[in-house]
């Protein structure tokens, strides 16, 4: 029996022994409470940003009169496959329709939802009519193959069930082409079909096979690049762009050549350009029409092409629904044109049948409230102008660089992220001079007609978009939306007729043109005053809304306790941002800011204690940083009595009690006791206050701290037992306590208090590692990456958990991921190295290994004691005398060293000193005495050595402490057998044989086939029936664990 594989538990593990994997997690730091001053990962991290355009697209059926809740039942028309059905599966659907299965619904239903949140609204639902397709068949279209008669040149693109090629369409001299494949689902071909249009990509020909279920639809190929590529292209750097020729460079960068062979097929329509009559000349191709103009009119011209193509669908009866940057193509010579029509539907088809789909970070809120309770009365309100609205979020971001609300759903979309945006997008229009002061009053004023909250105010065709863009362009008075500024109004004129300022011209329209614009400001007074109270009240909501998102982010990565500080740093970062955003540049307080003044009476109060809170967290951030650091002491005083300036509010326990430990720390100890009878005096009453309270205990790090903090945050959640921010520090107070069950209680709880937040998700996955569950870890940490896919944290200790479950190649891509978006780590390193040593990849482990001690601070210290433990647990089987020499270095420091003890047993063992490894054993177990592990082993070596008596007490510890463990078992078999050796009762025998059954139906990772130690038994008959049974329902179970 060799133990090889398994690795160590340690001074705080659990009975269970760990694997390497696990060892080299408790080296990284990601095992909380490992080691005394191990690094820790908490909760921390602030909403990521998302990219550009990588929201979810949903898709929901219309519902009938009997099925008004459709998304609450289940569907009929199942996939077959029960991994498609799958929560996190659906959850990935972006392309296609597709219908969870039952078994998806009963586990959402009857699950654990805490471990496996079901999202109705990230399903896709199938059309009826049509079995679904599988994506499975997909997968075997490759580039080279040929499909109805196109040769499939390079992959483009593809989601769950389509594919995109570039290919070569043979029957017409190999001309290039683009292919989608997909399976024949879905009317975008017939949709498509009825379009015909300069600004939307056309449809040469569709191509079906019956019986394998597969469609492609040929469209020309154009080159070029979606729009999203091409803005993030534009706002990478740091200067904001301020010429066309800016944005024609940016689709330069990111998008493909077009083909020779596409010719006349992109030659503009008549109207879809500026007229010769109403511009100087007409450039040849748009990117000469794009460079020779200023940005934010290149911008406009861009969208006014889309509106026109939009209202051509419009025209007949399509809607699109999904207008986003991705789903919009610049080709090679600048022309833009629509794309992906796959959710579209024909507006006077049967509602029954209907598909309501989109991306929530573009819809409209009437769009959105439809994808929120799913009644026919909310789909029949999506209509042409919900188009419209996208077309203006797609405006404004291509302005500014960003979408304009706080709130875009782009990781997760429960109804109460939806019923929240809803909220959020009907309260104002956002200004889009705010954020770009260079935008002209006219566009400002288009933006606000294409994002009013209530559709009849809106555009009511995208005709009359285009035309008030063009309007905007020629320098003319809009046509369907108001003039915002009278005296732009004017300068457009002059601007129109140059020759009326020329010195002749002058005298003759002067007085006209004085009367006229006399009379224009007199008559527009109350108009301008109404209009710039509207913009200074949506000003000051935008800057309410920043702070508020700034405080959300501040929490996270200010209360986060990592082996590295660059959570911390970053949220003092956000802090100084987030509260300078009230400054004042003469040092008033921030309360006499105009826009702070313009909030309504409870709206300030909110503000005043989000302030004081922020003040307190950058306080504590800054003596975490730098503990006892008397300059940084000092600082954290002076923002505690900004804290204390703030008016309306009454006193904060916890500002004085933090005053009273900085005083402390700074040997001021009057004056802390000053604090402290301040502190004592003070009652918390409000939800804010006992979690404040809550946050300063726990800040002491000390048992005490901690139940006083639990204490606190009880009761600050029995007055808003909503608060996220109060169940997650409830449950990191559990989790330093060792109460691992409640722990995983509250970090459930907070996944359903905010779904798409990703530390729950990741803490409550941190403890079910720690306790051994690693399947259910990985799926955590999954969830935790599905909404943050830039989570390095959760990449690494995932990676981890793949390699306590000797799955490698996950384990490695978990890894290269990591070490792919974040600075090369000793753990990241140290977990490539493991990973590549059990693929056999030597060389490269080597390279690794030497990379993670690089990293390592040279001398003794707990973080090289644990990489080298780590690191002889990992070779000890290609290069022993490596490993002797880690485990011996570990030991000169620390004699009494659980791990590597173990390992120099282990080694001895493996090399027949079974005298030696029996010392080893025993010296590990007087230092851990519940290293179950260790027990295990010194069991077989005593069994070896003819001393049955200890070896049997031995196991029978182990198997009193893990009745349910296969290798517990299995190691009592061993015994069993070399026992039965010189043994004639066949009593002897058949009790290995039993234990044997036992340990391989429970489930172990050894293996018996070849054991030496189960030579007394292999010769009998149900020897070999017992590895058959067990080889036949070792699929099964697997199964569970598949990657």
């Amino acid at each position: 029996m060799t133990w090889w594989r398994r690795s160590p538990g340690g001074p705080a593990s659990t009975p269970q022994a760990k694997s390497i994997g696990q060892a080299a997690r408790t080296y990284a730091g990601g095992e909380i409470g490992a080691e005394a001053g191990s690094p820790r990962y908490e909760i921390g991290m602030s909403d990521p940003i998302a990219p550009k355009d990588d929201a979810q697209t949903l898709c929901v059926r219309a519902p009938t009169a009997e099925r008004t809740r459709l998304h609450r039942q289940p569907r009929d028309d199942a996939p077959e496959s029960a991994a498609e059905a799958s929560p996190a599966h659906a959850h990935r659907r972006h392309d296609v329709e597709a219908a969870p299965d039952a078994a998806e619904w009963a586990a959402a239903a009857n699950g654990d939802r805490a471990t496996a949140p079901f999202r109705p609204h990230d399903t896709l639902v199938a059309r009826r009519g049509r079995p679904p397709f599988t994506g499975n068949r997909l997968e075997l279209i490759q580039a080279g193959d040929v499909l109805f008669g196109f040769h499939l040149s390079h992959l483009l693109g593809q989601g769950a069930f389509a594919r995109v090629f570039v290919a070569q369409q043979a029957d017409l001299a190999d001309r290039p082409v683009v292919l989608k494949i997909s399976g024949i689902e879905g009317i975008e071909p017939q949709t498509l079909s009825r379009l015909q249009h300069t600004n939307i990509v056309p449809i040469y020909s569709v191509h079906e096979d019956s019986r394998t279920g597969l469609r492609a639809v040929c469209m020309p190929y154009f080159g070029g690049a979606n729009l999203s590529s091409v803005l993030e292209q534009l706002w990478s750097g740091q200067e904001r762009p301020t010429r066309g020729d800016q944005l024609v460079g940016a689709l330069k960068a990111v998008g493909s050549p077009a083909s020779e062979a596409w010719g006349e097929a992109f030659e503009p329509r008549s109207g879809s350009r500026l007229s010769a009559r109403e511009r100087p000349s007409e450039p040849s191709t748009p990117f000469t029409l794009m460079e020779s103009l200023g940005y934010i009119q290149a911008v406009a011209w861009v969208v006014a092409q889309l509106a026109e193509g939009l209202d051509h669908a419009h025209q007949r009866g399509v809607i699109h629904r999904d207008i986003k940057p991705s789903n919009i193509l610049l080709s090679a010579e600048g022309q833009p044109l629509l794309l992906d029509f796959n959710v579209s539907i024909d507006a006077t088809s049967d509602a029954d049948h209907m598909l309501l789909g989109g991306t929530v970070a573009y819809a409209a809120p009437e769009h959105l409230r439809a994808l929120s309770l799913c009644t026919l009365d909310q789909f029949q309100a999506v209509d042409r102008r919900s188009d419209i609205y996208s077309l203006g979020m797609v405006l404004v971001e291509a302005m500014s660089g960003q979408r304009p609300f706080a709130r875009d759903g782009s990781y997760s979309v429960p109804t109460a992220q939806l019923e929240a945006m809803v909220a959020d997008r009907s309260k104002g229009i956002p200004s889009l001079r705010q954020c770009r002061p260079d935008i002209p009053w006219s566009l400002e004023s288009v933006v606000r007609r294409c994002l009013e909250p209530d559709p009849a105010k809106r555009y009511q065709q995208a005709g009359h978009l285009a035309a008030d863009l063009r309007q905007f362009l020629h320098d003319r008075p809009l046509t369907y939306a108001p003039e915002l500024s009278r005296v732009e109004r004017v300068r457009k004129f002059f601007r129109r007729n140059p020759r009326l300022l020329t010195f002749s011209s002058v005298s003759a329209v002067s007085l006209v043109l004085f009367l006229a614009v006399g009379w224009a400001f007199l008559g527009a007074q109350t108009h301008l005053a109404e209009t710039r109270t509207r913009l200074m009240e949506a000003q000051a909501r935008d800057r309410k809304r920043a702070h508020d998102s700034g405080v959300l982010q501040c929490q996270g990565l200010v209360n986060t306790i990592l082996g590295d500080d660059t959570h911390l740093r970053q949220g003092i970062a956000v802090c100084e941002q987030t509260l300078a955003l009230y400054a004042l540049a003469d040092g008033r307080s921030a309360q006499e800011h105009p826009d702070w003044v313009r909030l309504a009476p409870a709206e300030r109060l909110t503000l005043a204690e989000d302030r004081r809170e922020l003040l307190l967290l950058l306080a504590g951030a800054r003596v975490r940083l730098a503990p006892n650091d008397p300059r940084e002491l000092q600082a954290a005083l002076a923002l505690l009595d900004r804290a204390e300036a703030l008016h309306g509010l009454k006193r904060s326990k916890a500002l004085w009690l933090d005053r009273a430990a900085y005083l402390d720390q700074l040997g001021n100890h009057d004056e802390a006791k000053t604090a402290q009878r301040l502190a004592d005096q003070i009652q918390p009453t409000s939800a804010r206050d006992h979690y404040l309270l809550a946050i300063s205990h726990a800040r002491t790090r000390t048992i005490a701290g901690y139940r006083n903090a639990v204490t606190e945050l009880g009761e600050a959640l029995r007055l808003n037992p909503r608060h996220y921010w109060s169940v997650i520090q409830r449950g990191i107070c559990h989790m330093e306590l060792g109460e691992r069950i409640l722990a995983v209680r509250d970090f459930g709880i907070g996944t359903g208090l905010w779904p798409e937040h990703p530390w729950s998700y990741f803490n409550r996955g941190h403890v079910l590692d720690r306790s051994g569950m690693k399947v259910e870890a990985i799926a955590d940490y999954t969830a935790a990456l599905e909404r943050a896919p830039q989570f390095v944290a959760a990449l690494t200790n995932r990676g981890l958990a793949h390699l306590e479950l000797r799955q490698y190649t996950p384990a490695l891509a978990d890894f290269d991921a990591a070490l792919a978006l974040a600075k090369g780590t000793a753990v990241i390193h140290a977990g490539r190295g493991i990973a590549l040593e059990a693929l056999a990849r030597h060389v490269e482990a080597d390279f690794e290994f030497r990379e993670a001690f690089d990293r390592v601070a040279p001398g003794p210290g707990a973080e090289r004691t644990r990489f080298l433990w780590t690191y002889g647990f990992a070779v000890a089987n290609r290069v022993p005398a490596a490993a002797t020499a880690a485990f011996d270095e570990v030991l000169r420091d620390a004699p009494r060293h659980p791990q590597a003890l173990y390992g120099r047993a282990m080694l001895a063992m493996s090399d027949g000193q079974l005298d030696t490894a029996l010392d080893f054993f025993s010296r590990t177990l007087d230092s851990d005495p519940r290293f179950t592990q260790a027990r295990r082993s010194r069991a077989v070596v005593l069994a070896r050595l003819n001393d049955h008596e200890r070896a049997n007490r031995d196991v029978e510890w182990c198997l009193e402490h893990e009745p349910d463990s296969g290798d517990s078992v299995y190691t009592a078999a061993c015994v069993s057998a070399l026992a039965a050796r010189g043994n004639p009762d066949p009593r002897a025998i058949d009790k290995a044989l039993d234990l044997l059954k036992k340990a391989l139906e429970l489930g172990t990772e050894l293996t018996a086939d070849n054991d030496p130690d189960l030579t007394a038994i292999r010769q009998d008959p149900r020897f070999q029936a017992i590895l058959a049974n067990a080889a036949q329902s070792k699929p099964s179970k697997s199964s569970q664990h598949s990657n």
